[in-house]
């Protein structure tokens, strides 16, 4: 049996563990028979890492994260540093709910 490919945002996918799980995400290995769409939440769409990951297949989004932003997104993973404050976080996280995001990976799982 086989599914459909998935469609992941990276919240901070241009940070240091970030970029390694965008650049994973975006790799021959999972796209396109795993992953569809990979979208970077990033403070800088000019940066280096953003532009980089651009060209590899992601889609960069700055400014605030609404549900409208997460629509039709299967998978959210936070690897937002603890340098981020908690209401941007929760925000993240109601816009997931509120979007029907399935799966949600939370920053504490090892960021």
């Amino acid at each position: 049996m086989s599914s459909s490919p998935i469609n992941v945002v990276v919240a901070g996918g241009t940070g240091d563990l970030g970029k390694l799980i965008s650049k994973t995400l975006l790799s021959p290995v999972c796209r396109p028979n795993q992953i569809n769409r990979v979208v970077v939440l990033s403070r800088d769409d000019s940066s280096p890492v953003a532009q980089e990951l651009k060209t590899l297949g992601a889609e960069i989004h700055t400014g605030p994260v609404k549900a409208d932003t997460l629509k039709g997104i299967d998978v959210v993973i936070n690897a937002w540093g603890f340098t981020v404050p908690g209401d941007i976080k929760n925000a993240l996280v109601k816009a997931a709910v509120d979007a029907g995001v399935k799966v949600y990976f939370p920053s504490e799982f090892g960021v």
